[in-house]
């Protein structure tokens, strides 16, 4: 992924979960979401750290996590990217996850999409 290729992933995936929602599909608009935040955390980790593993969402999301020297509000975020779904398709809280991926875009990589 080339340096500002985040940014143009990140946007169409908002942009696709924003259109799920408009359809009422809070799951795929989730989906979109999670998948966005997968493109920033993997930028942010990159630059940041030298990272070079793989472009799966979810364990660069729960590796983000992990990392002690992320300040807690960040890896808070990032971690309401990892919660299941409950039996009933929904998030167990009441959450934004398009706002919140805007939010780490803006925190991780100093820039709004």
């Amino acid at each position: 992924m080339k340096k500002n290729d985040w940014k143009i992933s990140a946007k169409f995936e908002l942009e696709q979960a924003e259109a799920a929602r408009k359809l009422r599909n809070e799951g795929k608009a989730r989906v979109c979401a999670r998948r966005a935040a997968g493109h920033i955390v993997y930028a942010y980790l990159r630059d940041r750290y030298g990272y070079s593993g793989s472009m799966n969402a979810y364990n660069n999301i729960q590796y983000l996590t992990s990392l002690s020297m992320v300040p807690l509000k960040i890896r808070k975020v990032a971690l309401l990217f990892l919660m299941r779904v409950t039996t009933n398709h929904n998030l167990p809280i009441d959450v934004d996850l398009i706002k919140e991926a805007r939010w780490l875009a803006k925190e991780l990589m100093g820039e709004e999409i």
